[in-house]
Parts: structure tokens; C-alpha cells; sequence
């Protein structure tokens, strides 16, 4: 029995018009496809990874600059679940920065202290690193000291 194409046709088209679309309400778990939470599955355009990424190396820095242990998770009141891990790649990418810069000024005043006690020892002069401390900051001052100390 062959059926013509008509017939298929009409068939789909009266399935179709009995089909009733309607849009699942924001919050609807159950609903395939769409987000249960639009701050868990934030829609294309509200916020992308760079931004978060930058945000992350911003509050990272920070966080090393004042000392603090490395910890992304408390700055994550702000940051969608879909952008954490952008974020906390950026968190640990700004806090070693600021670790490695502040590491090398430490090396830097470590042979600075070593280099002038080399020249205060053989100029004849008593051992004294605070002598120099005019001029070394003042967080950098027990690095100095221990690279004059290991000049001497």
C-alpha cells in the first residue's frame, strides 16, 4: 500500500498544529535544556571568562600583597559557578606574580648586602649593616642583613 506524499504531509501538519510550545518557567529543573539557575548558567553575553580571569589576578595580587594565604574560594561570593575556574586561574596567576616580584627584590637587596659588606670589610671598616639602611626600605631590611651578613 503506497501512501502519498499528502497525505505524510498532512499528517505532520495536523500533529504539529496540536502541539502546544511553552516556554518552561526560569527555575524549572525538570526542563531539558535550559538553566535551573541563570547565576549557575549565565546566558551568553552576561559575563565571559576574561573578564573573570582578569578579576582573579586582580583579587590574587591583592591577597599576596597583604600577605594573605592563597585562598580563591573566599572571593567567590561573585563569581558564577561556570567562571570559576577561569577565576581561579587568574587568582593564582596575579598571587605568584606579586610572590615572584616581591622574591626577586629580596634577592636583589640579599646581594646588595653581600656586595657592600664585601667592600666595608676590605675598606677596613667594622661590621655595621644599619649603616646602609638609609637607603633599603624598610621590608627589605632583613634580606640586606643577611646578605651582608653572608658577605662579611
Amino acid at each position: 500500500m503506497k501512501v502519498s506524499q499528502a497525505l505524510i504531509l498532512f499528517s505532520v501538519a495536523a500533529l504539529c498544529a496540536s502541539c502546544e510550545y511553552t516556554t518552561p518557567p526560569v527555575g524549572d529543573a525538570t526542563a531539558p535544556g535550559y538553566p535551573s539557575d541563570p547565576m549557575r548558567y549565565p546566558s551568553i553575553g552576561s559575563g565571559d571568562a576574561a573578564h573573570y580571569f582578569r578579576s582573579g589576578s586582580e583579587a590574587g595580587g591583592r591577597d599576596a600583597k597583604k600577605g594573605v594565604a592563597a585562598a580563591p574560594s573566599a572571593h567567590w561570593k561573585a563569581v558564577p559557578p561556570a567562571y570559576r575556574k577561569d577565576f581561579t586561574r587568574g587568582y593564582a596567576d596575579g598571587y605568584r606574580n606579586v610572590k615572584t616580584d616581591t622574591g626577586a627584590q629580596e634577592a636583589t637587596y640579599f646581594q646588595r648586602g653581600r656586595s657592600l659588606a664585601r667592600s666595608d670589610h676590605g675598606s677596613g671598616r667594622r661590621y655595621d649593616p644599619s649603616r646602609h639602611f638609609a637607603s633599603i626600605q624598610p621590608q627589605y631590611r632583613d634580606e640586606f642583613t643577611r646578605g651582608y651578613a653572608a658577605g662579611w
